[in-house]
């Protein structure tokens, strides 16, 4: 395993905050009344000795590092709870985490990919990371009655009714304006004012949500913004985004995008002599390539 985010200190909660939500889900697949870690459910002496968590994520293309990240915690969490003894409330039942590609874009592969991860005996799931593969992903869950936690956030996910789905972050619309509140506020602890403010991200429905809901809520704390640049994932030549970007002459650039992507734009930016603070939204941000 590459060295992650993981096995830092804010790793390590995520990856205990993880295993919460394993056993959560694993329950869902024994029947027997309510279990308790001294008092195991009625069900519990028929569940299997293994009970098998599947990982619907983006582990190729673009959105891989996001992916791969996500299992990774998930295998620690789950090494976790077996090392302590297995899930005491089902007999001590080991945690087996079973991935699946559902590629970075391809709505088939996702539907393939959460088919098999049910047919071969998952009886819960934690995915898909991107909003996008989530909304398919769910479905596909909802439709085979299996409970799904996400750490997708985007706002249409969460509206729909479904029965079987969990989603553990708040909405897009949420985390954007949270942040440019924050930003906001440590700005002024400075005696910091942001006078204009450029978006740009990918086009998908959680990062166009999460950048218009961070560009209002700059424009409601008195900073004027042009309509953010938006852009299909995967980009090899940055040059139009950064012409945008230059020309709104911001004194904050908000981000969001993959780590390619977003390391791109950085770069554009930086290579364009743009000295202009950036604002990172998302994952891209955080992970070890976009740090190399």
């Amino acid at each position: 395993m590459s060295v992650s985010l993981l096995t830092t200190r804010a790793g390590r909660v995520t990856a205990l905050a993880a295993a919460a939500s394993l056993a959560a889900l694993a329950l869902a697949g024994c029947s027997g009344g309510i279990a308790t870690q001294d008092k195991p459910s009625a069900g519990a002496a028929s569940c299997p000795s293994e009970v098998q968590i599947g990982a619907p994520l983006p582990l190729s293309g673009p959105l891989a590092d996001f992916g791969n990240n996500s299992l990774n915690g998930m295998k620690i969490a789950a090494d976790d709870i077996n090392k302590a003894g297995g899930m005491k409330s089902l007999g001590g039942a080991k945690l087996k985490i079973v991935a699946g590609d559902t590629s970075s874009a391809d709505a088939g592969t996702a539907t393939s990919a959460t088919s098999k991860l049910i047919g071969d005996g998952a009886v819960g799931l934690i995915g898909a990371w991107l909003s996008n593969m989530t909304t398919t992903v769910s479905t596909v869950a909802e439709q085979s009655e299996v409970p799904i936690l996400t750490q997708s956030w985007a706002d249409a996910l969460s509206q729909r009714g479904y029965k079987y789905y969990f989603q553990a972050p708040p909405k897009s619309s949420v985390i954007g304006k949270a942040a440019t509140d924050y930003m906001v506020a440590a700005a002024k602890s400075v005696g910091v004012t942001f006078t204009k403010v450029a978006g740009v991200g990918p086009n998908d429905v959680a990062n166009t949500t999460q950048i218009n809901a961070a560009v209002t809520a700059f424009k409601a704390a008195g900073a004027a913004a042009d309509a953010p640049t938006f852009y299909q994932a995967g980009i090899t030549d940055a040059t139009p985004i950064i012409t945008r970007i230059a020309a709104q002459k911001a004194d904050l650039i908000l981000i969001s995008g993959s780590p390619a992507d977003a390391s791109l734009i950085v770069k554009g930016i930086r290579a364009a002599g743009i000295t202009t603070p950036i604002m990172g939204f998302g994952g891209a941000f955080v992970v070890p390539s976009f740090a190399k």
